[in-house]
């Protein structure tokens, strides 16, 4: 019997240069769905309304802020080690 994955594991993967473009869309895409609504709420003079899942947005934007972040030190650390294995290619090749 297969054993169940522990929540650590299903935190990391592979994240590629065309899922960064595809999240940027979203969001922009999003955003554009943000100004629809506030220019909804201008033409019909609607100043403030109630809303279920005021606090939505808040922990979204603090978890799309953490995972800006931990792209960034990802991008730093393959930078990294792809730096750390060209010099070692180099150092072998000269016969060091």
């Amino acid at each position: 019997m297969k054993s169940r994955p522990k929540p650590a594991d299903l935190r990391y993967g592979v994240i590629s240069r065309e899922d960064v473009d595809t999240y940027h869309r979203i969001l922009t895409e999003t955003t554009s769905d943000l100004a629809a609504v506030g220019s909804s709420m201008d033409q019909d003079k609607i100043k403030t309304m109630k809303l279920d899942g005021m606090t939505k947005f808040p922990r979204g934007q603090q978890l799309i802020t953490e995972f800006i972040g931990k792209l960034e030190v990802a991008v730093a650390c393959a930078r990294s080690e792809a730096r750390a294995s060209r010099q070692r290619g180099e150092m072998q090749g000269n016969g060091s």
